[in-house]
């Protein structure tokens, strides 16, 4: 065998391995936002996300304080509950890699109302938002950001 072709056998190898890899866990952290119109501009904690909070939808507001920030790991295709503000309970499930996005399940519960579910996808590293939950003095927003942190072989 040449040491051409053996080149070519390796890259081969590689495509095959690397095209049946997949991320079989993903750190992620969820971070709480108050949003209102108390006129306080953003949380210095969140400055990462002060671009998107000053777009619609989120411009409808203008204070963006943090309340929380938790990390969990995630493991393929199981929920992990998620430690919210009182009143909510959630879960958060990584349902693995799509076109290069993470696809996830954030499920949050609002007490006494019905679970409300988001399936999204988002970039490694990039956030996933979800909106809406008011309460008396203005609106929870969730964002969520994940990395790969490991793969398995998927045959």
């Amino acid at each position: 065998m040449t040491r051409h072709s053996s080149n070519i056998i390796l890259v081969l190898v590689l495509a095959l391995f690397c095209g049946n890899a997949a991320a079989s866990s993903v750190d992620c952290e969820v971070t709480t936002i108050h949003a209102s119109s108390a006129g306080k501009g953003v949380d210095p904690a969140l400055q990462a996300f002060a671009g998107v909070l000053r777009k619609k939808p989120f411009s409808d507001f203008d204070s963006f304080e943090l309340v929380g920030k938790r990390s969990y790991k995630l493991e393929l295709a199981k929920p992990v509950a998620l430690k919210l503000p009182a009143g909510l309970s959630g879960s958060l499930t990584y349902r693995g890699p799509v076109k290069g996005m993470l696809s996830l399940r954030l499920e949050l519960s609002p007490a006494g109302r019905a679970p409300i579910r988001i399936d999204g996808s988002a970039s490694p590293g990039a956030p996933l938002f979800a909106a809406g939950f008011r309460e008396t003095s203005g609106t929870l927003v969730f964002a969520v950001a994940c990395r790969d942190i490991g793969l398995q072989l998927v045959q």
